[in-house]
């Protein structure tokens, strides 16, 4: 088994950086190792970057790829208001 990889997600996490951070995400993907997405220090979210993570989330799921994350107060305010749950890919 590959290690995990930590990803630092630093900034704005907007619907302006999710092509940016989608193209990150694939590359991480391709790795075929563990992936941890550290958000804890995103300043700014919103419900794009929430659907990002969701669906990266799914598709680490369907290619046995270790997926968590470490949200941080701006990605676990946003999920909050957006009803989402995080439940199952949460690291503290």
């Amino acid at each position: 088994m590959n290690p995990s990889v930590v990803h630092q997600l630093t900034g704005h996490a907007t619907i302006y950086d999710v092509k940016r951070l989608r193209s990150e995400m694939i590359d991480l993907m391709d790795k075929k190792t563990g992936i941890t997405l550290d958000c804890s220090e995103i300043v700014r979210c919103d419900t794009a970057f929430l659907q990002l993570v969701l669906s990266l989330a799914q598709a680490c799921k369907k290619q046995n790829i270790f997926f968590s994350i470490i949200p941080g107060a701006a990605v676990t305010e946003a999920g909050r208001r957006a009803g989402m749950d995080f439940s199952d890919i949460l690291q503290i």
